[in-house]
């Protein structure tokens, strides 16, 4: 009818009704109390205003508001130095055996022994404290966590409920103007507010977003065969991100860190890393405002058996930043300092991260900020489209398309951005250990390079060639049972990465800001407290990255195959096949290397450009294959019940460094890309789906209860069922510790072990505390690239049941105007199975091996609806 509706709900969940959080440990801890509450309303109808307006007939509107409050639990288990190694003192595994060795001497002085009774050998080794490493130690807390076996590590479990609150308000209105033309506005607002915690209880921060979306539109119905539709929408956000300690505490200057932003703003912790120690860094203070105005048009056109689209689309992108990106400074220690060393390389099970950190002695150190750190990038996006779904027959369709789209690569409205033109052989040179000080220059906009030449304004040249051809086909050959087959290829290009590279690797560089990285070396050797001072000072180029100016934007090819075949009047059955192809995906190398075997403490002096940081070089020219294979077996809603049952085997190969979502991997051999090749970090190998919906026999048009009041308790109850259980995604085993630089090369952290045996345990792992085979990895030879394969750790298995109980009911009103209730009661994870998250995969690290995180066990809620 054509009147105002309107509804409510609530929703809520508490602590109290799930279960306990999964312990990787194997003690017992209490729940952490926590809720979430979302409430709602709406209304929409005819818009009138009385004795003013009345739109019955041409004039719609709808209004929906949304608050939620919650607190979000934290169960975060972390490892921290013992009461022993707060004071200096380390354990020998066995008596007179030395593990530390005062830095950089020679031959190697160990530091002292003493007896430790808390040591299973009865002695200890002792290390002096630095003060800045005091300093920061006292930000550290101490063990609360029983070890409870011997192979646990984890002792330091952070447990606490972190507030969020959010809005969502959307706003719609349709006017008919007449017989052809109709106009619609609609305005979208959401807004939130949480605070985080890292890994101790004084590491967290505060984030505050805001996003509207602001969308007018006319439709213009010329003929019954001809159909203009055209917008123009605007959307904007904004982001803002605090540390704590921001405008509040300098942590680093209270400590003694000299070096790093001194913005107010940037105060906090500065990021320290471990190896087998739990890091922490405070959240990076960032402002961000991106703005995008949209003109879209779109015309159909109807013409006896062809339905034809063509349109096209144009956007004006903003990008605003305010952000310095490592203002702090970043300090790791992997042990490599307090090694023995044998022909400048340090010795297999010597040294300790904690003991570096306590010397105040990192391995290796970065810094990037700059004293005005607004970027204003500015694009343009231009979109053309036409498409034909042409009936051939009434048992074949066929749909044919093509898609250009042209992203011009965005400019910074003050040129404040900075490249490297890099010498393409640098890889080649760089093996062959020849000094190459004129293999990159720094360029800025509109400047001529050496190896490039002339440069646009935005650093990198557009690529314009982006044609997308799209053909489908449906068809119902003349056999039994019914089947459909159905096909399609595709292309799509992925035109936003322009937007990361701009803001991640071209902006906050110098002349313009302050950057640099360095590794410690025995002649100049880093310290925390002027280790931000080393980064860069003595090179010419200290920008810590850069772009390939020819970069390529990545597309992908995607075509399926598939049938659909009836089996009986409620059966169906699917069979799909699926394949992607991935080509120009990312590359992210650390071109300015030393020659594979350099003595480890010389790395930093031998790098293949001397008067240049090492960095970080993104180039086009990776590949990635993904072939799957689905079957669907489909009962069509009947006698009260809905049932789907899926199965995919799929696999996904690449060499890609940021393919998936996740973070970037940097390529280990820069001679050698098709080393990068392995299991994508997304590839699920199996993955079986079960849902059904059974609608219970009761109450009207069912066996039972059908009338009276069962027919009123028992009546419209439906049982929602959704199960999932899949393979996990690949990890990979990396060199950590004072292995990090096996190879010499100073490949970034990025060196991948020597595989030695199988490293699964069964398809879905093990024990959170044995995951897998950690034996099945060793460290390379000294001065060589380990022969791992990305991915050949297999991941954890996933599994899931999820289920709702939903009750519905009419009352009051005329039939037309009944009022409805509806109420839900939800359970995730019903078997209160555990899904382990994470898993730690540094082999060097005394986690390696053990399961460091895991979703969230049983968890229940409750929901209320009502519609009038």
């Amino acid at each position: 009818m054509n009147r105002i509706r309107f509804g409510f709900y609530d929703q809520y969940q508490d602590s109290a009704f799930d279960a306990r959080p999964f312990s990787i440990t194997g003690n017992e801890f209490p729940k952490v109390s926590h809720y979430d509450e979302r409430a709602g309303a709406n209304i929409g109808g005819p818009f009138k205003i009385p004795h003013v307006y009345d739109g019955s007939d041409k004039t719609y509107f709808f209004v929906n508001y949304q608050h939620e409050n919650k607190t979000n639990p934290v169960n975060t288990f972390s490892v921290v130095p013992t009461p022993d190694e707060r004071n200096g003192l380390f354990c020998l595994a066995k008596w007179g055996v030395p593990a530390l060795f005062e830095p950089f001497s020679n031959p190697s002085t160990p530091f002292p022994t003493v007896s430790d009774s808390n040591c299973t050998s009865g002695s200890a080794q002792q290390v002096p404290l630095n003060n800045v490493a005091k300093g920061l130690l006292g930000f550290i807390p101490k063990p609360n966590v029983a070890i409870a076996e011997a192979n646990q590590v984890q002792n330091f479990l952070l447990q606490a409920a972190t507030p969020q609150s959010s809005n969502i308000l959307n706003i719609h209105m349709l006017h008919t103007i007449s017989a052809k033309f109709n106009v619609s506005a609609g305005y979208n607002y959401s807004g939130s507010h949480l605070d985080t915690l890292g890994n101790f209880a004084n590491v967290g921060g505060t984030q505050a977003g805001r996003s509207q979306n602001l969308d007018l539109g006319l439709t213009q119905n010329w003929t019954p065969k001809l159909v203009n539709d055209t917008h123009v929408n605007w959307s904007r956000s904004r982001t803002l991100v605090l540390s704590d300690n921001s405008f509040v505490n300098n942590i680093a200057q209270q400590v003694g860190i000299t070096g790093g932003s001194t913005d107010a703003i940037d105060f906090g912790f500065p990021n320290i890393g471990f190896t087998s120690f739990s890091g922490f860094s405070d959240p990076i203070p960032s402002l961000t405002r991106n703005q995008t105005l949209r003109f879209l048009d779109n015309v159909t056109f109807t013409h006896l058996k062809h339905t034809m689209k063509f349109g096209g689309e144009v956007r004006r992108i903003q990008l605003n930043s305010d952000s310095n990106p490592n203002p702090r400074g970043q300090f790791t220690f992997t042990g490599l300092v307090t090694s023995q060393f044998e022909n400048g390389n340090p010795v297999s099970g010597t040294g300790n991260d904690l003991a570096d950190f306590l010397l105040g002695s990192p391995d290796a150190a970065a810094e990037r900020f700059e004293a005005n750190p607004n970027t204003y990038f500015r694009s343009w996006d231009f979109i053309a489209y036409a498409q034909d779904d042409w009936r051939v027959t009434s048992k074949f369709t066929f749909q044919y398309g093509l898609r250009y789209e042209a992203v011009t690569p965005p400019v910074e409205l003050f040129k404040h951005i900075a490249n490297l033109d890099v010498n393409p052989q640098i890889a080649s040179i760089a093996a062959s250990g020849v000094s190459c000080p004129t293999c990159a220059a720094l360029v800025l906009p509109g400047s001529t390079g050496p190896f490039s030449g002339v440069l646009p304004r935005a650093l990198v040249h557009g690529d314009y060639g982006n044609w997308a051809p799209r053909i489908g086909f449906a068809w119902q050959p003349p056999i039994k049972p019914k089947t459909v087959v159905r096909g399609g290829y595709s292309i799509f290009y992925n035109e936003s990465i322009y937007n990361t590279l701009a803001t991640s690797y071209l902006a906050y560089q110098p002349p313009f800001a302050t950057s640099g990285t360095a590794l410690t070396t025995a002649s100049n050797p880093l310290t925390l407290a002027t280790a931000l001072q080393q980064t860069g000072v003595s090179s010419t180029i200290s920008n810590t990255t850069a772009v390939n100016p020819f970069y390529r934007d990545g597309y992908a090819q995607m075509w399926m195959l598939g049938t659909e075949t009836t089996l009986s009047k409620n059966w169906l059955i699917d069979l799909t096949y699926t394949g992607t192809k991935g080509t120009d995906l990312d590359l992210l190398r650390a071109p300015n290397r030393a020659k594979i075997g350099t003595n480890q403490l010389e790395t930093q002096n031998q790098l293949t450009i001397p008067d240049a940081v090492s960095f970080l070089y993104d180039q086009s020219g990776a590949n990635s294959i993904y072939n799957a294979l689905q079957v669907r077996l489909i009962h069509r809603f009947t006698q009260g019940l809905l049932f789907q049952a899926i199965y995919t085997y799929g696999k996904s190969l690449d060499n890609a460094s940021t393919i998936g979502g996740t973070s970037s991997v940097v390529v280990q051999n820069d001679t050698n890309f098709a080393a990068e090749r392995g299991l994508s970090s997304f590839d699920i190998r199996h993955q079986v789906r079960l849902f059904s919906v059974y609608e219970l026999p009761f109450g009207q048009r069912h066996r039972l209860a059908t009338h009276g009041w069962s027919e009123h308790a028992l009546g419209n109850l439906r049982l929602l069922n959704i199960i999932t259980w899949q393979t996990g995604t690949p990890f990979t085993a990396l060199l950590s510790g004072a292995a990090s630089n096996n190879s010499g090369t100073g490949s970034n952290f990025s060196e991948r072990a020597e595989e030695v045996g199988s490293p699964n345990s069964g398809i879905c792992g093990g024990s959170a505390s044995t995951f897998f085979n950690a034996s099945a990895f060793a460290v390379p030879a000294v001065g060589t690239f380990g022969n791992e394969h990305r991915g050949s750790i297999e991941g954890p298995c996933s599994f899931t049941w999820n289920i709702s109980l939903t009750k519905s009911f009419s009352f009051g009103g005329s039939r037309e105007r009944q009022h409805r209730f509806e109420a839900r009661w939800e359970v995730q994870n019903l078997t209160n199975t555990p899904v382990f998250t994470g898993i730690s995969t540094s082999l060097g690290s005394t986690l390696f091996g053990h399961v460091t995180s895991a979703g969230s066990m049983r968890t229940m809620d409750v929901m209320m609806r009502f519609n009038f």
